[in-house]
């Protein structure tokens, strides 16, 4: 059946490509295809005799009278699957400037080669290289086990399709579980049949999943569906943005620790602020030593253009008193108890506005415990990135949660109590492991702080996940923050909405 809404497309070059695709278009098209070989087009002429639909012309693709022969009324696309590059880029010239056709058109340019691809660009023409194709789908079948589709979106990645394997951590889980705005499961395929998936979908062994996202995310994604590869942070971003202050270098020194002991690529070390940007070099060279990390010329001023600057930053590092004068409030403010006026000033629009994970350094390292809270607005995230971490570092992993004193637990928050039981022995069943977890009556930050202080916890990395929707305020506090503010280890904040499973009042 012809295509009736895009009438014709225009073909330069028979060759091998030029002909493949000519047959992959003749049931479905008005095709007209040029070639300067002569007997080519006499042994196609007689191949395609009986399809009204295809005419043929012998001529030279760069010469305006070949062009003229043409019959250029409701093209839909000019393709050129000429090798020469100089003719290639005469064709899309011609077909611009001479014949005045619209950017509606299409002019798509196969080359082996991808050189003066801005030559291509200002004439609006997508090259595409058949050799890169080829090698990209071999390698991701042969060893990724997924697929990029090369004929949708922009074909860097953005789009993956692969298949959930039987040793998968992730067989048999929701989806309510993977909550994430840079990456996202857009369709599943089981058994030939097309799912379009809902928060309660459940993953099985098998199943195609056709993953949408960031590219630099994506890959990293694909390799938790594939074989329960830890990746943390590549989820959110490859490096960790840090802020450069010759008076915190241990700010520095513990998002080098940070990097070593997670997925993490690389340092980007920005200064804070315009006057450390003299002294950063030389600093970073000595403490830095074979480590891989770059330093940005551009100071920053503010935590939240650190953490949301960059699509490839996967962690932003916070810290109290980067700056001699922001050091002496930050004391002032501990000795008279008002910390948390410097906090609700320093760190409050951190919390609001956060669109990646980000660690409050304050020296705690090297960690020698992890300790995950389940007083989190998505535990599962929570408990999913500790046991991220703990199996890249190897450092042990701890899960604390704080119940309701026993008099004041209603139905709801016993229920809510199991499920949180229900969760953690799940996480056990997934990683065959035990998981150390310890479950305390009381304020859940007050007895969270308490906590971390009678059980000496001083070299511990804290992972919360927590909800910048909800409400920062004395009255109705958010437990997260409260915690974040009145405890002296290193934090791991998560930004992220409320499960489903959520406490209620």
């Amino acid at each position: 059946m012809i295509n009736s809404n895009h009438r014709k497309i225009i073909l330069f070059g028979l060759g091998l490509f030029g002909e493949k695709i000519l047959k992959a278009l003749s049931d479905k098209w008005y095709l007209i295809g040029i070639d300067i070989d002569k007997n080519k087009i006499e042994k196609l002429k007689g191949e395609f005799k009986d399809k009204k639909n295809i005419k043929f012309i012998n001529g030279d693709a760069s010469s305006i009278l070949t062009w003229r022969k043409l019959d250029l009324n409701d093209v839909s696309a000019v393709i050129s699957a000429i090798q020469d590059v100089d003719v290639a880029v005469e064709i899309c010239r011609i077909g611009r400037e001479s014949f005045n056709l619209p950017k509606e058109v299409q002019f798509i340019v196969l080359l082996m080669e991808s050189k003066r691809k801005d030559d291509f660009k200002k004439f609006n023409a997508e090259v595409i290289n058949p050799v890169d194709i080829t090698t990209k789908t071999v390698i991701s079948l042969v060893e990724k086990n997924f697929k990029i589709p090369q004929n949708i979106g922009i074909g860097k990645g953005e789009l993956v399709e692969t298949t959930i394997l039987a040793n998968s951590h992730l067989v048999d889980r929701e989806l309510k579980h993977f909550k994430s705005n840079r990456w996202k499961i857009s369709a599943i395929y089981r058994n030939n049949k097309f799912i379009l998936p809902t928060k309660d979908t459940v993953l099985k062994v098998g199943d195609r999943v056709v993953i949408s996202g960031y590219p630099s995310v994506v890959e990293s994604i694909v390799n938790i569906f594939l074989k329960g590869v830890p990746q943390f942070p590549l989820q959110y971003g490859r490096d960790i943005a840090v802020p450069f202050s010759p008076f915190k270098l241990n700010v520095l020194e513990e998002a080098e620790f940070l990097r070593k002991h997670s997925k993490a690529h690389r340092l980007q070390i920005y200064p804070w602020k315009k006057r450390f940007k003299t002294k950063i070099k030389e600093i970073v060279q000595n403490i830095l030593k074979n480590s891989f990390y770059i330093i940005k010329e551009k100071p920053v001023k503010n935590f939240l253009d650190l953490i949301n600057g960059e699509e490839n930053i996967g962690i932003g590092v916070i810290s109290e008193g980067l700056t001699n004068i922001d050091d002496f409030w930050f004391r002032i403010s501990k000795l008279f108890k008002i910390s948390r006026i410097y906090y609700n000033f320093k760190f409050k629009k951190v919390f609001r506005n956060a669109k990646k994970p980000f660690l409050i350094s304050r020296g705690s390292f090297p960690y020698s415990k992890i300790l995950v809270s389940l007083n989190s607005s998505n535990p599962v995230i929570a408990l999913d990135t500790g046991l991220e971490l703990s199996r890249i570092s190897k450092i042990p992993l701890e899960v604390l949660y704080i119940k309701k004193p026993e008099k004041l637990m209603g139905e709801i928050d016993r229920e809510y109590l199991n499920q949180l039981k229900e969760i953690v022995n799940d996480f056990e069943h997934i990683y065959r492991t035990k998981l150390d977890f310890n479950i305390k009556e009381g304020n859940p930050v007050k007895r969270t702080v308490k906590y971390i202080e009678e059980n000496n916890l001083k070299k511990v990395l804290l992972i919360m996940t927590y909800n910048n929707q909800e409400s920062f305020s004395i009255f109705n506090p958010n437990v997260q923050y409260e915690i974040a503010i009145k405890t002296d280890i290193s934090l791991l904040l998560i930004p992220s909405q409320k499960d489903d499973l959520t406490e209620k009042e």
